[in-house]
């Protein structure tokens, strides 16, 4: 591989390092869910990290950092619904992100004013809401952002064990997520993506120890207890320097080897990809981002060079990524 800025390139542009296109294309999913941008990273370092602590070998340290870095790559797959509950898609999935659902003190106390305050609702509005629309979105919502999570790792060439992780990004510990697995029968890599991502959810929102609390009270419930106490045990260590370091350069640096490499011409479906899991933020959009990348690569076939050609059609695909950082209500 030969060197550069970005870290992603390898033989002369021929190949790239397929860590190096979904670490920066992270920020989409980042966007999606109100995160701050560069969370998706953060979580992928501080799971990489447990899965070192934890003594995994290098193939499954592997899966949990793509499984991590990941973790929300369907979270488009259910905005337009959502929005249409909610008059917002983004705000109610950063608060179920902040709630333990499990708790139903949780749920007043976090979930119903969060809501209310990001969408402008009573709660009293927004518990009624909840109490009518609440079984049909959490029936069809961890459906559909499993299969489309599944469905674009594979066409990203992932490994079918990362594939399995991703489907299993709303289990539960105790059995009450989806699918309806417990325990070890989740993913490993799954598992630890979890504690990975409440740890940096609550770290970024209120601090280390804000966050080694909430991992342990969510330990045995949502969280492996295991693995949760494995993270409270070296929580410092775990997070250190998240503020301060190169996130994007660190999750290329705790990739290990051999590093996965996708071809030149394998780059066009990575960014068709991305393009695709955005025009699912609505209905009318399905297929648009493909339509006009290919449209305007035809266009310009009798005017530009080949691989001018191609960097247009790439550019249509990506060309609406940061509509997924946009109400679905709008």
């Amino acid at each position: 591989c030969e060197s550069t800025e970005a870290g992603a390139f390898c033989d002369a542009g021929q190949m790239f390092r397929l860590l190096g296109l979904l670490g920066g294309l992270s920020v989409t999913t980042d966007m999606g869910t109100g995160a701050p941008l560069e969370e998706s990273l953060e979580r992928c370092i501080v799971a990489t990290r447990l899965a070192r602590v934890v003594g995994l070998a290098d193939t499954e340290v592997s899966d949990v950092l793509y499984t991590s870095l990941l973790e929300h790559l369907g979270c488009t797959a259910y905005s337009h619904e959502v929005a249409s509950v909610w008059g917002d898609d983004i705000a109610p999935a950063r608060q179920a992100f902040l709630t333990d659902f499990s708790k139903p003190a949780d749920v007043w106390r976090s979930w119903v004013p969060g809501v209310a305050d990001a969408t402008g609702r009573s709660r009293a509005r927004v518990l009624a809401t909840m109490l009518t629309s609440a079984r049909k979105v959490e029936t069809e919502g961890p459906v559909a952002t499993c299969d489309v999570a599944r469905s674009a790792s594979r066409r990203r060439l992932l490994p079918s064990s990362v594939q399995a992780g991703l489907s299993h990004v709303f289990a539960m510990w105790n059995g009450k997520g989806f699918p309806r697995v417990q325990g070890e029968e989740i993913p490993r890599s799954t598992r630890i993506a979890h504690v990975a991502s409440t740890a940096v959810l609550f770290a970024n929102r209120a601090g280390a120890v804000a966050a080694a609390r909430e991992v342990r009270r969510r330990s045995g419930s949502y969280l492996d207890p295991h693995l949760a106490d494995a993270f409270t045990s070296q929580s410092d260590h775990l997070l250190e320097g998240l503020g301060d370091i190169d996130a994007y350069q660190a999750v290329l640096d705790y990739e290990p080897d051999p590093v996965r490499l996708v071809t030149d011409g394998e780059l066009d479906e990575v960014a068709r990809t991305f393009g695709d899991l955005v025009d699912l933020k609505s209905p009318s959009l399905h297929g648009h981002s493909t339509g006009v990348g290919d449209l305007a690569a035809a266009a310009a076939a009798t005017l530009l060079s080949g691989h001018e050609v191609r960097a247009l059609r790439i550019a249509g695909y990506l060309h609406d990524l940061g509509r997924a950082g946009v109400s679905s209500r709008i």
